[in-house]
């Protein structure tokens, strides 16, 4: 189960008999190695053979029933995982032959196998899965703030774009949705499920009485550094609550001539320009629409234009942007670009379509002649057409228009610090059979987590972006055909996906991301 296999050189280090600043020799023969680590050749040649006794195994995740199976400060003292495989008990260790470790678990779980595991992927797990929350004090305020931080603080450093938390049925647990994905599930002590949400809201400065209603708030986190913001949308059930947390970065200063070729950035600087037209940005959850939104606002003032935005609500405050939050402004979107318009604006932005009223609203926009930018939650351009039809676009209004259709995706780029490389493996090559017009790449890289990383194996994430140009005399043509759609998929998918798998293939070959998220960002 377990993907970096312990080498012998690495399993001296995990026991302490050498210290990780020695560097690995390139001849690993014992000889050497006594050499290289001034230990005696007998010392070595013992420790060889059991080394060679162990067998390696590590989970890649946790069910409730294994987390149960040890108490957290057992597995973080003795870096140790339980888990279930093959119908028995194991415990994944960085030193399976640790007597006083043995002795403490014999108490917990019987006879249990003992495999080797690397540290970073045992730090991973236990990062994750095996908090502490026995000093936890339901009436203390700063007991519950600190796990409260530590939940978010995690989430932003594994590159967490939301957090999940529910209580159901005396159930109370959480996951992080990291790239698209939802991790692992977190399960914690139940009766931490109220005073938790309660302290959560308050910090969030909701009023003791609207703790049971549905509601919107945020809360900032400015001791931490960068500091940063998350928005809190809570959910009373019948039996607890649901609350979602998005998690909102600092802005990133885009270099789209790094992300975009250099026709498609002629493209886009010439519509930003001019301000007419429309732009329309989509990707996934958590894929770097908000930012690359903020980005274009930015540079339309760049471009000494006047761009209005309305945001629900509003994530990042851009300065010399005129920006409306809807929900502490009462009206709808139509309403709202009616008054817009007499401040006589250049752009007109809607942060983000997701209901029939902005759909509307931008209509409403693209009316009055001014550019109109928004984002939408789609994953292809053939997509994005499709829900501004199905949510209410008027379709002689849509295709009477140029349109850019902006994808943007955001790919976890490997830690330099701890990846390593290999030929790919004949299941590899399969996977990698599915692209013919590829080559097969001569090393496939992967990372095992380290300090630097947080044990994640990613060090950062970057952008990936692609405008498909929707000309208003092609769009025209779709107004009365009713095959459109297949006209429209043939036209607009196939340089967007040939486009998107020539970038993600130079970020493999390249070693900066590993063959998982190569095949995922292909396929989503």
């Amino acid at each position: 189960m377990s993907v970096h296999q312990v080498d012998f050189f690495e399993y001296l280090q995990q026991i302490g008999l050498i210290s990780s600043r020695q560097r690995k020799p390139e001849n690993i023969s014992l000889q050497t190695l006594s050499l290289q680590t001034h230990l005696p050749l007998p010392l070595i040649e013992f420790y060889q053979q059991q080394f060679l006794t162990l067998k390696q195994d590590c989970p890649e995740k946790l069910d409730e029933s294994e987390q149960k199976k040890l108490p957290p400060a057992l597995c973080r003292q003795f870096q140790c995982i339980p888990f279930e495989h093959d119908q028995k008990t194991k415990i994944a260790c960085t030193n399976p032959y640790n007597l006083d470790m043995r002795q403490a678990l014999d108490a917990h779980i019987k006879s249990p196998e003992y495999c080797l595991a690397p540290t970073s992927q045992i730090k991973q797990l236990i990062m994750t899965y095996f908090h502490e929350f026995t000093h936890i004090d339901q009436l203390a305020p700063n007991s519950l703030d600190q796990f409260i931080d530590h939940i978010l603080e995690h989430g932003y450093l594994i590159f967490a774009s939301d957090i999940h938390i529910q209580m159901q049925e005396n159930r109370f647990q959480y996951k992080y949705r990291r790239f698209g994905q939802f991790q692992s599930t977190i399960f914690c002590p139940s009766e931490l499920a109220e005073p938790f949400r309660n302290r959560l809201l308050i910090r969030s400065h909701v009023s003791f009485d609207e703790l049971n209603n549905t509601l919107d708030c945020g809360l900032t986190l400015s001791h931490h550094q960068p500091p940063f913001t998350v928005r809190i949308s809570h959910i009373p059930t019948q039996n607890g609550y649901s609350i979602e947390i998005r998690i909102i970065r600092p802005l990133l200063q885009l270099d789209l001539s790094t992300h975009l070729p250099p026709n498609q950035l002629v493209l886009l600087n010439q519509t930003l320009i001019s301000c007419k037209d429309t732009i329309v940005i989509y990707g996934a959850t958590g894929t770097g629409k908000s930012t690359l939104y903020y980005h274009l606002l930015k540079e339309l003032v760049a471009h000494k234009k006047l761009p209005i935005s309305i945001e629900d609500p509003i994530e990042n405050v851009i300065p010399e942007v005129f920006q409306i939050n809807m929900k502490k402004s009462e009206g709808t979107y139509a309403e709202h670009i009616s008054q817009i318009l007499r401040q006589d604006p250049d752009a007109i932005g809607i942060s983000e379509i997701r209901s029939e009223e902005a759909v509307l609203g931008l209509s409403s926009a693209k009316m009055s002649g001014s550019l109109s930018i928004a984002t939408i939650h789609a994953l292809t351009p053939l997509d994005c057409l499709l829900k501004f039809l199905k949510m209410g676009y008027p379709r002689h209004e849509l295709f009477n228009q140029n349109i850019l259709l902006v994808a943007t995706k955001l790919v976890p780029i490997l830690c330099k610090s701890c990846r390593y490389c290999n030929p790919p493996t004949p299941e590899e090559q399969g996977q990698l059979s599915f692209f013919p017009e590829l080559p097969l790449p001569n090393l496939i890289y992967q990372a095992k987590g380290c300090i630097y990383c947080y044990y994640t194996g990613i060090a950062n994430t970057e952008p990936i972006i692609f405008i498909t140009d929707c000309p208003k005399k092609t769009l025209l043509n779709w107004i009365e055909d009713p095959a459109w759609q297949s006209q429209a998929q043939a036209q607009l998918a196939k340089p967007y996906e040939t486009s998107l798998n020539n970038q993600l293939y130079q970020k493999l070959i390249s070693g900066q991301i590993n063959l998982q998220t190569f095949i995922e960002q292909c396929l989503s």
